[in-house]
């Protein structure tokens, strides 16, 4: 059984592949407490990771590929799961923060699992008395999916109500969207010169970023984290 300083040595000395081998996320729940968990999770969601072609797999391509290696998810559904067996096993820690619960969306998101995004987003939105306008348009963009676990009607819902609660470059962009897939070029103009305008202002939407790992997830300049 794997103990806690090898974990930290594998991490510090980022040796993915003996991590990915040695390593479940049940060791570093077991492990760690709730703080340190998360920022191991944060740790290998952001990490470089990278493998070599197998170019006897691959033969007929070994010839035309750009870069001898390629980026690897593995150590990003590494900490997706790492993520989610942390809810199960610190759930007061865990819900004391909606982003914590929005953050794991967006990451679900980004390897293109759309319906387990949605479900995050939910979770989030329903934890709370008033929604954010960063949540709302989260939950919008789920109507943009090979198979949208939301409608049209509710993503226009969900945009309308994130202009209300603020006019950033974000809800310009979900704005002209929406304007785009209902085929109104003349609002589709008219959020274009809003989107630009609202960036040159600097008026941008919050990051969402538990609390735990702000400071660890950086943020572009000009932003801010969400509250």
């Amino acid at each position: 059984m794997i103990q806690r300083n090898e974990i930290l040595r594998l991490v510090d000395e980022k040796l993915w592949d003996q991590f990915l081998d040695q390593v479940t996320p049940n060791d570093i729940n077991r492990c760690f407490n709730f703080e340190e968990s998360m920022k191991i999770a944060a740790e290998l969601w952001m990490a470089e990771y990278e493998k070599e072609w197998d170019l006897e797999k691959f033969k007929e391509l070994a010839d035309h590929l750009p870069f001898k290696t390629y980026q690897d998810d593995s150590l990003k559904e590494f900490a997706l799961n790492l993520f989610v067996e942390i809810r199960k096993r610190f759930p007061e820690k865990w819900k004391a923060d909606w982003k914590n619960d929005a953050f794991v969306g967006i990451a679900h998101r980004f390897l293109c699992k759309y319906q387990e995004a949605y479900e995050y987003y939910r979770e989030a939105y329903n934890s709370l008395n008033d929604p954010p306008h960063t949540l709302l348009l989260l939950l919008a963009q789920s109507a943009i999916a090979p198979e949208p676990p939301i409608t049209h009607d509710q993503a226009r819902e969900y945009t309308l109500r994130a202009l209300e609660k603020a006019l950033t470059m974000e809800t310009a962009m979900e704005m002209r969207a929406l304007a785009h897939r209902e085929g109104d070029m003349e609002a589709k103009a008219y959020w274009d010169k809003m989107v630009d305008k609202l960036n040159k202002e600097g008026l941008v939407s919050p990051c969402i970023v538990p609390n735990v790992l702000k400071g660890i997830f950086k943020i572009a300049k000009g932003y801010t984290y969400e509250e």
